[in-house]
Order: C-alpha cells, then sequence, then structure tokens
C-alpha cells in the first residue's frame, strides 16, 4: 500500500498554523517594525502547504476511499477534518492584501464548512455509543493517557489512588 493511504487529514494543521503566524508576524512588523518579508515568506509556506495538502487529500480520496472514509468515521481522527475548515478560516489572513474579494469568499465558504461540520461531529458524539474500545488500538500517545489509565486502575506508579490527583 502507497504511503498515500497512510496521509492523516490532521496535517492540514500545517496550513492553519503557517496561516496565523504569518498574520502574527504582521502584527509584529507593524508593531515592531520587523521586516515584512518575514510574514510574507510564512504566508507563502501556508499557501504552498495548503495547496500541497489539498492536493494529495484529494488523491488519497480517489486511490483510497476505503482509507479516507474510515479516517473521517474514527471517533478520534473524524474530528481532525476541521484542520481543513479552520485553514479555509484562517489563509484570508494571507491572502487579504492581495485579493480581498476571494480571502472575503474564502473565509465565508470556510465559516460555513465550518458550522456544517461542527453541527455533524456534535451530533455524531451524542447519537453514537461512545466508548474506549472504539480507539483502543489508537497508541496511548495519541490519546493522551499516557499512564493515567494505569495510575488509575492501581498500576504502575499510582498505587490506586489516582497519582497526584486526589
Amino acid at each position: 500500500m502507497s504511503k498515500l493511504a497512510h496521509l492523516p487529514v490532521g496535517l492540514f494543521g500545517a496550513a492553519m498554523s503557517l496561516a496565523a503566524l504569518c498574520g502574527a508576524w504582521r502584527l509584529a512588523h507593524v508593531m515592531w517594525v520587523t521586516p515584512i518579508f518575514i510574514s510574507e515568506a510564512i504566508g507563502a509556506l501556508a499557501v504552498i502547504a495548503f495547496i500541497a495538502m489539498v492536493t494529495a487529500y484529494a488523491l488519497k480520496m480517489t486511490r483510497h476511499p476505503a482509507r479516507a472514509l474510515a479516517e473521517f468515521r474514527h471517533p478520534v481522527q473524524g474530528p481532525l477534518f476541521a484542520t481543513f475548515f479552520i485553514a479555509l478560516l484562517l489563509l484570508p489572513i494571507v491572502l487579504y492584501p492581495y485579493m480581498l474579494g476571494f480571502a472575503q469568499a474564502m473565509w465565508c465558504v470556510g465559516a460555513a464548512l465550518m458550522l456544517g461540520f461542527t453541527t455533524l461531529i456534535v451530533h455524531r458524539w451524542l447519537n453514537q455509543q461512545q466508548g474506549i474500545a472504539q480507539v483502543e488500538d489508537f497508541p496511548d500517545f495519541a490519546r493522551g493517557d499516557l499512564g493515567v489509565g494505569q495510575a488509575l486502575d492501581g498500576g504502575a506508579g499510582g498505587g490506586g489512588q489516582g497519582g497526584s490527583c486526589h
């Protein structure tokens, strides 16, 4: 199976983060007269990262649709599709000095899609049985419970007292 099949949707977070960083550097330029090329270079990287991820994930959805659908339906990975919509909300920060109308339209589309996606995820959370059995195959470091389960169950380091959380 190709590496493309394992491409996580959460990598849209790279474009999201770079767009926000561009905005921060633009503000730094206004407040502290930092060189504007720093923010513009970061902004260019944000756009490139977004285009690369859209292209790559579109290829994943066409070549490995079952994998993309499984990722969308997964209780932990599914909500990470929000990184795409949030990138649509943050990229207008990069684009507005150059294409104001396009940036405004992109933000409106991103806002509408984010609202719909949020509604879908909340509906899923409220109407589907949730449980740890759904994420047992997910590594501990990704679940964020590094050792907490053992500590609360009386395992290593916790003595059944829940560690330092009394």
